[in-house]
């Protein structure tokens, strides 16, 4: 899928900032780089898939730190499906010996 990098004038904006950093339409292979040159936040977008919230952040500088935000508990997560596989074949070896 192509991609590009597109500054936005803030977090969660879906436009490209017109004025700002900007990698060229979106391509499938290109290698884009950039250098900053003063402190600064650094917003940015994947044009094509700014509505599906491919966006990110760069803080340049000083900044700050942000602590992620605690994860909720109320899903199962892959401890629970390794266990029932392993109970779905420790029951379906117990019944070939069964036979």
């Amino acid at each position: 899928m192509a991609h590009n990098v597109a500054q936005i004038a803030m977090e969660g904006d879906t436009s490209r900032y017109m004025s700002g950093v900007y990698s060229g339409e979106s391509m499938k292979s290109v290698d884009f780089r950039y250098t900053f040159d003063v402190d600064q936040t650094f917003n940015y977008i994947c044009e094509p898939h700014a509505t599906s919230g491919m966006a990110g952040q760069i803080v340049v500088g000083e900044g700050s730190i942000v602590e992620p935000e605690e994860e909720s508990n109320n899903t199962p997560g892959f401890s629970a499906g390794i266990a029932a596989l392993a109970v779905i074949g420790a029951l379906m070896i117990a019944g070939r010996r069964l036979r």
